[in-house]
């Protein structure tokens, strides 16, 4: 991620330096984050608003903003800018959750039910209420919608309003990472009086009744920051500042969100000041943009990680195991590393070290409370798929 120190619009002046903003907004693990770290600055540069910020970004494989029916790499950018979840993680540290919607929350002591206590001072875009019943609508929807992402909510039993501000959600069994999903901007939250008389639907046959997918394209009916004000597949994005926002508001006006899948086409749009952000540049181009005038390059934390996918069904020689040896050999890793100039790690898994540590301290603890039995143990895929939990031979897939 790079960005321009050059006023963020020469038109407008703000007591948000621009320092002060790279200083904030370094530690920000997506774009979402960095906007959020944005919009929690002083107090006095909410005087003064910022006009409209320009973000080059590739538009990846974003293919609809439904909040609830999207499940891509890029979109979740996007709706984190216009919706807000039930919980949400404390800047860069994806090792808890904090509030969001929901000011607190209470877990039964089998870990099946789960009490969440609303802030009642929530508001949408149009500055209606946000209620309990909008997060009934907005889970059920996603789960009964089957989309991609539905699978989230497989173990859920019912989601039920049980008071003013208080919606109750059931498991049919335990799940560790529950709370960590409800942070996931699939579980994106929306208002249910506008979804409906748009063509949404909550009910189980959503999958082929509900028809708002073309309206929740070019509309947005959120309580984030922003709120969507046009979306032209293949070229940008653009969003406004939602004056109904609950929390700080927005040191921008607008952001608008330019395509740009090439690398080069970024770094140009960047140097040329057409661009203050852009978030896709190879690490050579982001190497050769250090030390320049007014540019400054953050390197900041992320759960993303580059991958080679070979599809065995389409070369008979990949079913061969031998095969897989000799092109993991090949690869050459030192290289890659150089590539990537210091700018990640290696890891023998998808899953990041945190994840595995959370579920063994969740698993020992739900042992020691009986949710568990310890007699097998707890199952540890390997390629065999007979090694049982055994700390102290544990290796996390990331060390």
């Amino acid at each position: 991620m790079t960005d321009n120190r050059d006023d963020l619009n020469p038109n407008s002046v703000s007591s948000l330096s621009r320092r002060r903003f790279l200083r904030q907004s370094a530690i920000a693990s997506a774009l979402p984050s960095l906007m959020t770290l944005a919009l929690q600055g002083p107090a006095s540069a909410q005087a003064k608003k910022l006009g409209t910020l320009v973000v080059a970004i590739q538009e990846g494989d974003t293919r609809t903003l439904d909040p609830q029916g999207a499940n891509e790499l890029t979109v979740p950018i996007f709706l984190r800018a216009i919706y807000d979840q039930i919980l949400t993680f404390p800047g860069s540290d994806f090792r808890s959750v904090t509030a969001d919607l929901a000011t607190k929350w209470d877990v039964s002591p089998d870990g099946l039910t789960y009490v969440f206590t609303l802030n009642p001072n929530v508001k949408f875009a149009d500055g209606t209420p946000l209620t309990a019943d909008d997060i009934v609508f907005s889970l059920k929807r996603q789960k009964y919608l089957k989309g991609p992402a539905s699978w989230f909510q497989d173990g859920v039993a019912s989601v039920e309003r049980t008071g003013a501000d208080e919606v109750t959600i059931k498991l049919t069994s335990l799940n560790v990472d529950w709370l960590f999903l409800l942070t996931s901007p699939f579980l994106s939250v929306a208002s249910a009086a506008t979804m409906k008389g748009h063509g949404a639907s909550d009910a189980a046959d959503a999958a082929t009744t509900d028809t708002t997918r073309a309206w929740v394209d070019q509309h947005s009916q959120g309580s984030g920051p922003f709120v969507l004000e046009a979306w032209e597949h293949g070229s940008q994005l653009t969003v406004k500042r939602n004056p109904h926002y609950w929390g700080r508001q927005p040191p921008f006006d607008r952001v608008v969100f330019r395509f740009a899948k090439d690398a080069n086409i970024q770094r140009d749009l960047l140097v040329r000041g057409d661009a203050q952000i852009v978030c896709n540049l190879t690490p050579d181009l982001a190497a050769d943009l250090q030390g320049k005038p007014n540019i400054g390059v953050l390197n900041v934390p992320s759960l993303g990680f580059p991958w080679l996918g070979l599809h065995a069904n389409h070369n008979p020689a990949l079913k061969n195991v031998k095969s897989w040896e000799a092109i993991k050999h090949a690869i050459d890793y030192d290289g890659m590393a150089k590539i990537y100039r210091g700018g990640g790690r290696f890891i023998a898994s998808c899953i990041p070290s945190v994840s595995v540590r959370r579920v063994v301290e969740s698993y020992e603890s739900s042992v020691i409370q009986g949710w568990w039995p310890d007699s097998e143990g707890l199952p540890m895929w390997t390629t065999d798929n007979r090694a049982r939990y055994d700390r102290s031979r544990l290796r996390y897939p990331s060390d």
